[in-house]
């Protein structure tokens, strides 16, 4: 499984972070809100950090999903067309509720239980 960082935070803040949390090893980009013109919930912030990761149109993208915290994260995978997955905890609040999210997980270790071939 590949992971990448895809915030409307700074590029060199979110790098920073990762690393000061020692796990900048596990993901292959990191793209932040200045990294392209446009930021989440925008596609194309979303359809950027795919690119650094590798994905292409087809069936590697169609194995992509988003997994956040947020509206303008849920929004974004919305708006990419690739599955949304609601970590309970985070920036969440009532309103991401109302949003079209494919699973709710609260502990990252969920991720390997989700079936995205339904």
């Amino acid at each position: 499984m590949k992971l990448a960082v895809c915030t409307n935070k700074a590029e060199a803040i979110a790098v920073d972070v990762i690393k000061k949390l020692g796990i900048a090893e596990y993901f292959v980009a990191v793209v932040g809100g200045d990294s392209i013109a446009v930021k989440k919930p925008d596609a194309e912030h979303l359809f950027y950090t795919m690119k650094q990761m590798g994905c292409t149109a087809g069936k590697v993208a169609s194995r992509v999903a988003m997994v956040g915290d947020s509206k303008n994260d849920i929004l974004a995978a919305n708006n990419a067309g690739v599955p949304a997955i609601l970590v309970t905890y985070g920036y969440s609040d009532d309103e991401v509720n109302k949003l079209e999210i494919d699973w709710r997980i609260d502990n990252f270790s969920k991720l390997c239980e989700l079936n995205f071939n339904q």
